[in-house]
């Protein structure tokens, strides 16, 4: 069990014996308090081990208090005090038990590319403290925007000036449903792996038999076949 999670007070059996759901409480990494499950809440994928999660707050408590900024806070990249970007988690009620859902995914997806300045889009006046945001629209043009970390801010990986919108939450590309599996023998660090039932986001056609897209953290290519698009 994460140590962020809490099991909740003992569930009497039925005398049937009948299977009982059992429901765990998130616990906010800042207050330390449990976040009931009616209640959405921050999480970051890489705090932690992926197991940091901050109650909604808390979090609105780090922005007021400039620990983040506004930039790098809940209508902007939506970070956590480390910089990491985070995702907004939910539950919902289905089939009798509650299922974990994400709410809002990744400002920009998994793909978005987060490039040290040096790599600076051509006509920008990007510096060594700049940093370069890159995404590509639905119509297939790659987006870039340059943003200027402020020096003397004390927000934890670097507060940004804003000079345009931010790319959207979960990226950009069509998504597929997975109708079946894709667990290939021979597995190739450019293969996505996913099982059936599966929600690939990002999707790109690469040709009429392969696809490439983004599930659960990672990217890479499948085939068109196993998917469904949405």
């Amino acid at each position: 069990m994460p140590s962020s999670a809490s099991p909740p007070e003992p569930l009497a059996l039925p005398e049937d014996d009948s299977f009982v759901p059992i429901m765990f409480k998130t616990r906010c990494n800042i207050c330390k308090l449990s976040i009931p499950p009616s209640s959405t809440h921050f999480h970051c994928p890489n705090c932690n081990g992926g197991d940091y999660d901050i109650c909604s707050n808390c979090y609105h408590n780090l922005s007021a208090s400039g620990r983040i900024s506004q930039e790098n806070g809940q209508n902007g990249w939506r970070r956590c005090p480390r910089g990491h970007r985070m995702i907004v988690v939910g539950f919902e009620d289905r089939d009798g038990r509650q299922n974990r859902i994400v709410i809002k995914d990744l400002v920009g997806g998994v793909t978005l590319d987060e490039s040290e300045a040096g790599e600076a889009v051509e006509g920008s006046s990007a510096t060594s403290t700049d940093r370069v945001y890159r995404w590509k629209e639905p119509d297939g043009r790659i987006e870039s925007r340059t943003f200027t970390r402020r020096t003397t801010s004390g927000t934890a990986g670097g507060a940004a000036v804003i000079t345009t919108q931010f790319p959207p939450s979960g990226g950009v590309g069509m998504r597929a449903f997975a109708a079946w599996s894709y667990f290939p023998p021979e597995f190739d660090t450019r293969d996505l792996i996913f099982p059936r039932g599966a929600e690939i986001r990002e999707v790109e056609r690469i040709n009429e038999d392969w696809f490439w897209g983004s599930y659960a953290g990672c990217r890479g290519m499948f085939p068109a076949q196993h998917v469904e698009l949405l």
